[in-house]
This record gives C-alpha cells, sequence and structure tokens, in this order.
C-alpha cells in the first residue's frame, strides 16, 4: 500500500474530528433544551417525574394503589426540580476514542469536546441561552511514515427552546469555533481554520407509568474553511458535513427520596450524513467518504441529586455500520438552577 499524502490525511482525518464535534454539540444542547422545558410549565414538579408528597404515599403508589402523576423529564433530568428556576448553568464533558479502518486514514486517537452553558427562561414555554465549547484532538496514522493531526478550537455560540406542544420541544443552536491544526511526520505544518455548526431537533416525550419513551429528530450542519499550511505542503481546504438523526431513548425512573431519583436509559440513533464533502484548492473536489449510515448505541443514568442539581452520565458506541472508523466515548453532564 502507498504511503498517504499529507494533504491526503488531512483531508479525511478533519473530517472525522468535524461530524464528531457536530454530533456532541448539538446533542448536548438538544437535551439541555429539553430538560429545561418538558413540562412546559412554571408550576411545581416532584423529582423523578412522580407527583408524591410522603414515604407512605411513595409506598402506596409504587404498590400500585392510586394514580400515578407523571410529569414531562428529559434525556438529561434538568427539570427535575421543585419549582421552575428561571436560570439554569451547566457543563458537559465528552472524552472519545476514535479508531480508523481504512487504508488511508487508518488512524487512532483522542477526541475531547467540552461545552458549557447558560440559559434563561423567558416564558413557560421559552428558552434563550449562550454557550462555549473547548476541543482537542489527537489522531496518528499507522504505518512506515506515520502521519500525527492534532487540533485545538475555542468557540461560542447560542441556543433556543421552544414548546411545541406539550409532548414536543424544538431545539436550536448556532456556534462559531476558531481550530488551530498541526500535522506532524516529515515535516511540521499548522494552519488555522474557522468553523460554524448549526443544528435544529424535535424531541417528544411520552410516558408509561414511570417509563418514558423519547423519539427525537436531529439536523446539523457545520462547514470549516481551513488555510494554507504554514509548510506550503497543504493547499487550503474546506470541510462540509450534514447529518441526519432520527432516534429514541426509553428510560425508567426510581424514586430514591422526596428530592432525589435515578433514571437508567438506553439509546438508539440511527445517523444518515447527506453531505461530507472535502474540497482542495487545486484538485478536484474530493467527496471522501460520499453518502454514509451509521448506528449509536447508548446507555446511561439520569441522577437527580438535589431539588436544583442533575447529573447524567453517558456511555456510547458508533461506527457499528461504517468502514472508516469506530468510536468509542463516555459523557458527563452537571445542571443546576437556580
Amino acid at each position: 500500500m502507498n504511503e498517504p499524502s499529507r494533504t491526503e490525511v488531512g483531508g479525511c482525518l478533519k473530517p472525522i474530528i468535524d461530524y464528531h464535534a457536530l454530533i456532541a454539540v448539538s446533542d448536548a444542547v438538544r437535551r439541555v433544551v429539553a430538560g429545561r422545558l418538558a413540562g412546559g410549565s412554571d408550576e411545581e414538579v416532584e423529582p423523578a417525574g412522580l407527583a408524591l408528597d410522603s414515604p407512605e404515599e411513595i409506598a402506596a403508589r409504587l404498590a400500585g394503589n392510586g394514580a400515578i402523576v407523571v410529569e414531562p423529564v428529559a434525556d438529561i433530568p434538568a427539570t427535575m426540580v421543585t419549582e421552575q428556576r428561571r436560570w439554569n448553568a451547566w457543563v458537559d464533558g465528552k472524552y472519545s476514542w476514535i479508531k480508523g479502518k481504512s487504508e488511508v486514514d487508518h488512524s487512532k486517537g483522542p477526541l475531547t469536546n467540552v461545552m458549557a452553558g447558560i440559559d434563561y427562561r423567558l416564558m413557560s414555554n421559552v428558552v434563550l441561552g449562550v454557550l462555549g465549547t473547548y476541543e482537542d484532538s489527537r489522531l496518528e496514522t499507522q504505518g512506515v511514515s506515520p502521519i500525527e493531526q492534532k487540533t485545538e478550537g475555542y468557540g461560542g455560540g447560542a441556543y433556543i427552546g421552544i414548546t411545541v406542544t406539550p409532548n414536543i420541544i424544538f431545539s436550536g443552536m448556532a456556534t462559531y469555533a476558531a481550530i488551530e491544526t498541526e500535522l506532524g511526520g516529515a515535516s511540521d505544518g499548522d494552519t488555522d481554520s474557522d468553523r460554524v455548526q448549526l443544528s435544529g431537533a424535535f424531541t417528544g416525550y411520552w410516558y408509561f407509568g414511570t417509563t418514558r419513551l423519547s423519539p427525537s429528530l436531529t439536523l446539523a450542519w457545520s462547514k470549516e474553511w481551513q488555510d494554507e499550511y504554514s509548510d506550503g505542503l497543504t493547499p487550503e481546504q474546506r470541510f462540509e458535513t450534514g447529518v441526519l438523526s432520527p432516534g429514541a431513548v426509553l428510560g425508567h425512573t426510581i424514586a430514591l427520596t422526596d428530592t432525589m431519583s435515578v433514571e437508567p436509559w438506553v439509546g438508539a440513533y440511527f445517523d444518515y450524513t447527506f453531505i461530507n464533502d472535502t474540497d482542495t484548492d487545486g484538485a478536484v473536489d474530493d467527496n471522501s467518504y460520499g453518502e454514509q449510515e451509521d448506528v449509536r448505541l447508548q446507555l446511561g443514568l439520569n441522577l437527580n441529586l438535589a431539588s436544583n442539581v442533575q447529573l447524567a452520565l453517558t456511555g456510547e458506541t458508533s461506527g457499528l455500520l461504517l468502514d472508516e472508523t469506530d468510536t468509542y466515548a463516555g459523557e458527563a453532564n452537571l445542571a443546576i438552577q437556580f
């Protein structure tokens, strides 16, 4: 097998990072917004989605004596609070290990995405927030002459959430990030780029006792404009990604105390990448992979630690249908209302 050129490596590794960064940010914002608006009311709600007033009532209702009142909750339990507070602050960290399988990008390495945001409830059915993003990656090809790509980027943006119906939440976000990329190998080079991300999602909530079914549909898009490398070996490039992701989460809430609960859940998403373009100046457009399909599987725990503090833990695997990469990830999200 011929060793890939630096231009080929950059044109294959960067779309992988852009794809996973887009999924990480759009998915986090979708869940945060849905968590804030599920229920769509300023009225008090009980933790774990159950309106229970005493230990005796908890025992009676769990035994099946009396009706159970369920309030909507989200993928992360941001609304499992005793009152709908106006402000919500959150931080999300996701660590992914990417392992490439194809000849050109047979690479491996970590990608770290960190996001933090704060939002304000404008009214019972609308929230508006801002967020900051950070990412860091290090992928290295295999072979006689390995090439390492490092990226680091900072960004920010805004997001909005709207209650469409009592069971459906819409979320949208727009972000910008400045990315620094280094390619190391026979010679070193670095470059800067600008990336824009947009996404919109609908998330639904239906309950069967204390069991939750949350289908969702997300449309996400990103484009990155990368300058020529400092060593002059790699010209300007542009990377564009568009992903449509239908999926669903199934969870079951267990009340621990009047302010604490746990919800184990499972989720599955089908990611259809309908735009996957790499354009290099002076070369024929390189649609590296073209359209592709993948499946992401998730396991998680939503922990309601106090009336206004929630922690969500997620494990994820993807690449089940891809010939290019396998990815394994862990994610944590902490939200506090005030």
